[in-house]
């Protein structure tokens, strides 16, 4: 839907940053706490205010995440290593 109506090219990586947010409201006490207790419209207004504070701080800290990949070559290689099979298993399986 968001291609279509903003003509991107979203990807699914795209699509598990957006989800990542999701869970971020998931795992947030007070939110879960104010939507169980208002109507979707009443949590709009605290909702409207968290989601930019929510999609900065995912993206702090995913840039903390890839910042220590690049800088730190122990935690890139155990971060490779822990990847590699199932890296390696999904490229075969996806193999054309």
């Amino acid at each position: 839907m968001l291609n279509e109506r903003f003509g991107l090219n979203l990807t699914e990586a795209d699509k598990l940053s957006l989800q990542q947010i999701e869970e971020d409201f998931a795992r947030d006490k007070d939110m879960v706490l104010k939507a169980k207790v208002n109507s979707v419209s009443d949590f709009k207004y605290v909702y409207d205010k968290a989601f930019e504070d929510k999609a900065v701080d995912r993206m702090s800290s995913n840039q903390k995440l890839f910042t220590k990949i690049l800088d730190d070559e122990e935690f890139r290689t155990v971060v490779m290593g822990e990847m590699l099979e199932r890296v390696y298993d999904r490229l075969r399986e996806e193999a054309v």
